[in-house]
């Protein structure tokens, strides 16, 4: 990501939600054998200075649902029991241009929810950490539309929550995504944050 390319808004935090679990999975590909619509997951983090500088150092996580709606290491979700399984999370540290990839599915819906990622944005010193943030990613509706035309997501009824009918949704919390169904998506999500701590420790 090309900070001149940047939109330098600062991102808006949201609540972490009840799926959180602190794996500390280092790993780029976090699929582990989910079947869905593939994505590569680009997402980027940036200071609050004039330049949007890159923040390298930064661990970052992802956790979502996968096609039919359900998170990993949740033994009493809806559905499913999933305690013990990690799929579809993981973390990773940026690097100098402060970005990470990551290769995941398309989520799936649940209810009340649109569909979405959730990011969590860590700094460390050694073992304490300095700063912690977390935002969720939205995608459009005409590439969740598609998706979900799919299988497997669309052995589930329709979903009853839309962007813009979610709760927790705000415009600046849509990725950058292209790409069709038939050879996967690439969403693109730049976060700039304000107080970060001047380095982050590996």
């Amino acid at each position: 990501m090309d900070p001149a390319t940047l939109n330098c808004t600062l991102t808006p935090e949201t609540t972490e939600g009840p799926y959180w679990v602190d794996e500390r999975s280092k790993r780029s590909d976090v699929t582990e054998g989910e079947v869905g619509v593939p994505l590569t997951l680009e997402l980027g983090v940036y200071g609050a200075d004039a330049a949007c500088s890159p923040y390298s150092g930064a661990v970052l996580d992802i956790w979502q649902a996968n096609a039919l709606g359900l998170y990993s290491g949740q033994p009493e979700q809806p559905r499913a029991d999933t305690g013990g399984q990690t799929f579809l999370r993981g973390c990773q540290v940026s690097g100098n241009d402060g970005t990470v990839v990551f290769r995941t599915i398309y989520p799936g819906w649940y209810e009340g929810r649109a569909l979405h990622i959730h990011v969590r944005i860590r700094a460390f010193a050694e073992t304490e950490m300095t700063f912690t943030f977390t935002t969720q990613l939205f995608f459009p509706e005409e590439a969740n539309a598609a998706v979900l035309s799919t299988d497997p997501y669309n052995q589930r009824s329709e979903p009853d929550t839309t962007n813009a009918t979610d709760s927790i949704f705000v415009p600046e919390l849509i990725a950058a995504t292209e790409g069709a169904p038939d050879h996967g998506f690439t969403a693109r999500f730049r976060v700039r944050l304000s107080d970060l701590p001047p380095v982050a420790m590996r």
